[in-house]
């Protein structure tokens, strides 16, 4: 496994910190941002995991030169794309980031 960027650890705090719905937690031994059990947000390598709609991964990817799909051990995830920006501080404006928490926290309140 290789080490996540301490900086978007730091940015994953951040969040969390300042969203009370956000909890600290762990996915695949990387940093991360839940909300009711359901992963938002994930340090991974040099990027972010980030939730994007099923129906629009495809589109989202093929847009956005900065995501690649999210597929650890050689799986695909539709649903989920690899973020990587090269400031830290632009995950926290950036709308994909914002989609993520809004679309997890849709389904956690579903429960």
């Amino acid at each position: 496994m290789t080490r996540d960027r301490d900086d978007i650890e730091q940015i994953l705090i951040e969040i969390a910190a300042t969203h009370p719905i956000c909890t600290l937690g762990k996915m695949m031994g990387h940093k991360a941002v839940y909300i009711n059990r359901k992963l938002a947000l994930c340090a991974f390598d040099d990027g972010m995991v980030v939730k994007v709609p099923k129906e629009k991964h495809q589109e989202v990817v093929d847009s956005n030169e900065d995501c690649v799909d999210f597929a650890p051990s050689g799986h695909r995830m539709t649903g989920r794309i690899i973020l990587t920006l090269e400031n830290a501080e632009d995950y926290l404006h950036h709308p994909l980031v914002h989609e993520s928490l809004r679309l997890t926290a849709l389904e956690a309140s579903k429960k």
